[in-house]
This record gives structure tokens, C-alpha cells and sequence, in this order.
């Protein structure tokens, strides 16, 4: 699949089915359960392009997801341009998952399956089934 740059996706966790969303009192990435199929506006982020196959997720808030060692943050930029911590490598598994790798500490975004709460950037890699939280499947939303 194709990077989907400059579109609005929601993230899926193909572990358990949780959305990642924008948690803005604390600015955190979580992972949040899927209740009855309704989408919440905080599970969706703008694709940007940094080139190389490089992204930022930026959250409908206009924080974007960044790397603050091993925990997943909203940062509010002020007007200026994603740096390495908001930088992410957009890898695209045989199986149509996603993985997100940071640059800053080269770990992949994961979840904690069937435990809402904090998205860490603690993954290595992919787990054989795809289950461990660190796979995730996209699409595009209006």
C-alpha cells in the first residue's frame, strides 16, 4: 500500500482494534477501545510528508505525535517544521500492517493489547501474529 500522505487516517491497532487517539489533557497518544464503531474526532491525524518515507501525525488538536523517550507525547510546534522526534518511518508489512519506527530512538510505536492507555515507542519489531500492539492498519477518513 501506498503511504497515505496528506490524507486524514484513524489508526487501528491490529491487536486488540483500538483507535490511537489524541488524549489533550495530558497530551499523550493512547490507545482508546473501540466503542460500538463510533469514531472519535481525537483518533484522527493528518499524514505530512517529510520525504524518504519519513512522516509526521498530526492530531486534529494541530499537536503532533512526537517521541519524548520512551512515551509517545502531543507537541504543540508553534509554526515550526517537524523535527526528528515528530519523525517517523512509515514501514509497510507483507500482510498490509503498518509500523511506525521513531528516529529518535529507533523503537516503533506499540500499544498494550486489550489495555487502553499510554502508546510507548518501545516496539523492536513485528510479533510473529501481528498481536503484540506494535502492527497497525489504516485508513483514510473525511
Amino acid at each position: 500500500r501506498e503511504i497515505p500522505l496528506g490524507k486524514t487516517i484513524v489508526l487501528t491497532s491490529g491487536a486488540d482494534a483500538s483507535f490511537l487517539a489524541a488524549e489533550t489533557q495530558e497530551n499523550t497518544l493512547v490507545n482508546v477501545a473501540a466503542a460500538g464503531g463510533a469514531l472519535p474526532q481525537s483518533a484522527k491525524f493528518q499524514v505530512m510528508d517529510l520525504g524518504s518515507g519519513r512522516v509526521a501525525l498530526q492530531a486534529s488538536t494541530g499537536r503532533f505525535v512526537s517521541a519524548a523517550g520512551e512515551a509517545a507525547v502531543l507537541k504543540d510546534l508553534a509554526g515550526k517544521p517537524p523535527g526528528v522526534a515528530e519523525s517517523f518511518q512509515w514501514v509497510n508489512l507483507m500482510r498490509g500492517d503498518t509500523m511506525l519506527l521513531s528516529l529518535t530512538n529507533h523503537r516503533y510505536l506499540a500499544t498494550q493489547p486489550n489495555a487502553p492507555g499510554p502508546v510507548t515507542v518501545t516496539a523492536t519489531g513485528p510479533t510473529p501474529a501481528r498481536k503484540g500492539g506494535e502492527c497497525f492498519q489504516w485508513r483514510a477518513v473525511e
